[in-house]
């Protein structure tokens, strides 16, 4: 459930993060654009550090695993897995491991939370300030 959530905020941080890039390109040239510019790349590098500690984009194939670390939605797959394949049952590792990793995805659920929430909010003030249609984030 955990790794589905990752992967929907990050559907959602991806959407949002398009918008952004989007709007930036169509306020060139506008009066404010400046303000603009500075706010949408502060919060898409807000977006893409995020985006990095829960998925690791560069990995395409079985060997490219090698040169990129695993993040956050890796580690609960690979504890999964660990889980499925054991004949024992779960062990008290892999209970605090799904602890460790259940603390972490809550800590970065609430930082994409705000920069989707109020990231956002602030780079849509500006964006309708100037008549611009503001960035809408999906649920």
């Amino acid at each position: 459930a955990e790794v589905n959530e990752i992967h929907r905020g990050v559907i959602r941080l991806r959407a949002a993060r398009t918008q952004v890039e989007d709007l930036m390109a169509r306020a060139k040239g506008l009066d404010g654009a400046d303000a603009i510019e500075k706010t949408g790349k502060a919060l898409v590098d807000r977006l893409n550090a995020l985006e990095d500690e829960l998925v690791q984009k560069r990995v395409v194939d079985g060997q490219t695993v090698i040169n990129y670390p695993m993040r956050l939605n890796e580690f609960y797959l690979y504890l999964r897995g660990a889980i499925d394949d054991s004949q024992a049952g779960i062990t008290d590792g892999q209970q605090a491991r799904l602890a460790d990793l259940s603390e972490r995805w809550q800590a970065q659920q609430k930082a994409l939370g705000a920069a989707l929430g109020d990231g956002v909010d602030e780079f849509n003030r500006l964006v309708r300030a100037r008549n611009i249609p503001p960035v809408v984030v999906r649920k």
